[in-house]
């Protein structure tokens, strides 16, 4: 029997359920066809997904992120500070397993 290395899919995204529920339940299904795929999220500490992935079973990260200040440019660097911070910090997370896609649904997480 061969074994296979653990492969990790990260779905991205989220905020609102129509984003973030359809990620989940794709999840689910991955996880449950494939034993040796591991998803793991990462959303924002702001969306449904905050208080629905501690209860979820599954792996995840949930980062201080928002959108860029289009009337106020100022304000964008501490936007870009926390963005590489939450970049950096997942990317140590998410090493542990062959390299996957990702998936990811709508909103400022995913974007970036």
């Amino acid at each position: 029997m061969v074994r296979r290395e653990s492969s990790v899919v990260v779905f991205s995204g989220g905020g609102t359920g129509g984003h973030f529920y359809p990620a989940l339940a794709l999840a689910r299904e991955l996880a449950a066809l494939r034993s040796d795929t591991r998803p793991y999220f990462i959303g924002s500490r702001r969306g449904v997904e905050a208080g629905v992935l501690p209860d979820c079973g599954l792996d995840y990260a949930l980062v201080e992120v928002e959108g860029l200040d289009r009337r106020r440019p100022w304000n964008n660097a501490m936007v870009m500070q926390s963005l590489l911070g939450s970049v950096l910090d997942n990317a140590s997370r998410v090493r542990g397993g062959a390299a996957a896609p990702s998936v990811r649904r709508a909103g400022f997480v995913a974007e970036h």
